[in-house]
């Protein structure tokens, strides 16, 4: 699919709903850098493969991005707001790179492909 943009029906009080919207890169969203207020994101059920592009999204508590193609936890570092994180359904073999995510509270991982559970000695805020 080429570039998504985001339409305005789409965004609801700090939160942008882009599920099932046939995504395969997160860049392809034009203007989504630009929602820096943004607590909320849905990006289930797509075809992305990498975590990338949300770098300004700082103000973010909640990411979903359950559904997709994923095997790598990383572009996450500069959202330490993020108090959930639903990583469902993807093809994550390893949980690495959420240091900087002290804030979490809800780490969502089922249906992935994780055979040892290490590194999440720094999230203190985990249910």
């Amino acid at each position: 699919m080429g570039r998504v943009k985001i339409k305005k029906k789409y965004v609801h009080g700090g939160k942008l709903d882009l599920s099932e919207k046939d995504i395969q890169d997160i860049d392809e969203i034009k203007g989504l850098e630009d929602l820096t207020s943004l607590s909320w994101l849905d990006l289930s059920n797509n075809s992305i493969s990498e975590i990338k592009g949300l770098e300004k999204l700082t103000n973010l508590r909640v990411l979903n991005i359950g559904l997709n193609g994923i095997n790598e936890m990383k572009g996450l570092d500069s959202l330490t707001k993020l108090q959930v994180l639903d990583l469902n359904q993807n093809y994550i073999t390893e949980i690495k790179q959420l240091e900087h995510l002290t804030k979490l509270k809800e780490l969502k991982l089922y249906g992935n492909e994780i055979f040892e559970i290490k590194g999440l000695e720094n999230l203190t805020n985990l249910k």
